[in-house]
């Protein structure tokens, strides 16, 4: 994991700074993204903060579940990874705030899970002693189903401290809303105010997979998501919310070199 951000300091709430993941076969590399982007460049990449390379791992994100206003997360990263004894994964990593002093930070902890083609990625949630319930049973499409808010972790943007239009801030994510149905297929919902444009309902859907041995942790909860044409491979859990505690579904997955996260309301 490598955090990095624009050149005047990571010390800023908005300089850009955050998590991006590589991976290697090897301790000394090569390490690269989901794409084969690597990790070490031999020259300068402008702008890399807001470039594609690496699997950024959080973002500033607005949605139901989250902490909201002032205290909604912004300029997340210097992190490291601890195994537990019993297999979870958790990352720790500081995090400042919107509505906060500069130098008011705070440490965070998220769970990590393994997605079925072995990548790393983060609970939509902040850990807050209860770690990620799987779905009983692969069959459990009934209780996944219904509808979701979703967010992109997008690599270009990022909180520069401007305003659009709206009133909203810039580089803020704000989510799209989508139904998972029971057959597997994915209805979109109005997305008068998401970030990004609603995605196309043509060719949308989703699968809770069965192909990992179902003591691993959440392996009953492996998933995949098809979204305008891209394939997201990751993992269903239940979490409590950091609004306000309550139990809901979410997923977290990796796909195009794009981390996304959903939550069901």
């Amino acid at each position: 994991m490598v955090s990095h951000a624009l050149l005047r300091g990571p010390e800023q709430k908005t300089g850009g700074y955050q998590i991006r993941v590589f991976r290697s076969r090897n301790l000394t590399g090569p390490y690269v993204d989901q794409n084969d982007n690597p990790a070490v460049s031999h020259e300068e990449i402008p702008d890399n903060w807001r470039g594609d390379t690496g699997v950024r791992m959080l973002a500033s994100v607005a949605w139901n579940g989250g902490y909201a206003g002032d205290d909604t997360e912004i300029s997340q990263g210097h992190n490291s990874a601890l195994l537990r004894e019993d297999g979870r994964i958790f990352m720790v990593y500081h995090t400042r705030f919107i509505g906060r002093d500069e130098d008011d930070y705070e440490t965070r902890v998220r769970e990590l899970f393994t997605t079925s083609d072995g990548w790393l990625v983060a609970a939509p949630y902040e850990y807050q002693g209860s770690v990620g319930i799987a779905p009983h049973n692969a069959n459990e499409t009934a209780s996944i189903a219904g509808d979701y808010e979703v967010v992109l972790l997008r690599q270009d943007t990022y909180f520069d401290g401007t305003r659009k239009a709206d009133g909203t801030f810039n580089g803020v994510n704000t989510p799209i809303h989508i139904r998972l149905e029971t057959d597997g297929s994915v209805t979109v919902l109005e997305n008068e105010n998401a970030s990004e444009p609603s995605v196309n309902v043509i060719h949308n859907s989703w699968k809770l997979q069965s192909n990992r041995d179902t003591n691993a942790i959440c392996g009953n909860g492996s998933m995949s998501i098809t979204l305008d044409g891209t394939t997201y491979t990751g993992v269903f859990a239940m979490l409590p919310r950091e609004s306000d505690g309550k139990p809901v579904m979410t997923f977290s997955a990796l796909g195009g070199n794009v981390c996304i996260w959903g939550s069901q309301q």
